[in-house]
C-alpha cells in the first residue's frame, strides 16, 4: 500500500525511452508486450493501460526508480567499485 502511495505522487515519473519492459520483472508477457507496444511515457500513463495491475505498476515504480542510482553510463556500483 506504501508503494501504491509513493506511485500517485510519482504519477509523473519519467519512462526511459529504450526501457525494455522483459527486465521489469514480475509482469506478464501480455503486459509486457503491451508495454512495448504502447511505450508510455510516464508512469501515470502506463498505469492506464488495460491489464495493468497495482502489483505490476509497483514492480515498474521499483524498477525504474532502482535505475536512477546508476551511474549514467548504467554499470552498476558494484562494478564501479
Amino acid at each position: 500500500e506504501a508503494e501504491i502511495l509513493a506511485y500517485r505522487k510519482e504519477e509523473g515519473l519519467k519512462l526511459p525511452t529504450n526501457l525494455d519492459y522483459a527486465d521489469v520483472g514480475s509482469l506478464s508477457n501480455e503486459l509486457v508486450e503491451k508495454l512495448n507496444a504502447a511505450k508510455p511515457s510516464t508512469l501515470g500513463a502506463a498505469s492506464r493501460l488495460q491489464g495493468m495491475t497495482p502489483a505490476a505498476l509497483a514492480s515498474l515504480y521499483r524498477y525504474v526508480k532502482r535505475g536512477e542510482s546508476l551511474p549514467v553510463d548504467g554499470s552498476s556500483k558494484a562494478e564501479a567499485a
